[in-house]
């Protein structure tokens, strides 16, 4: 799952939390939403890794390159 489905899928949670008739489903929606932003916390560390944000630098140096 990329970070697109994660983020969905949390901010889907938050809302069915919100919206929730019954404490039992709140808690359940409001742990699935804290389930994904682990997931994303850990998949955006993941890409943060010291060797990934050299190898970022060395193809930002190209002449006029942008990377998104």
């Amino acid at each position: 799952m990329d970070l697109n489905d994660l983020y969905h899928r949390h901010q889907v949670s938050l809302i069915m939390a919100d919206n929730a008739a019954c404490e039992p489903s709140r808690a359940a929606h409001s742990g699935l939403a804290e389930g994904y932003a682990s997931r994303i916390d850990a998949a955006k560390q993941a890409f943060r890794r010291p060797e990934i944000a050299e190898m970022r630098s060395v193809e930002a140096e190209g002449p006029g390159e942008i990377i998104a």
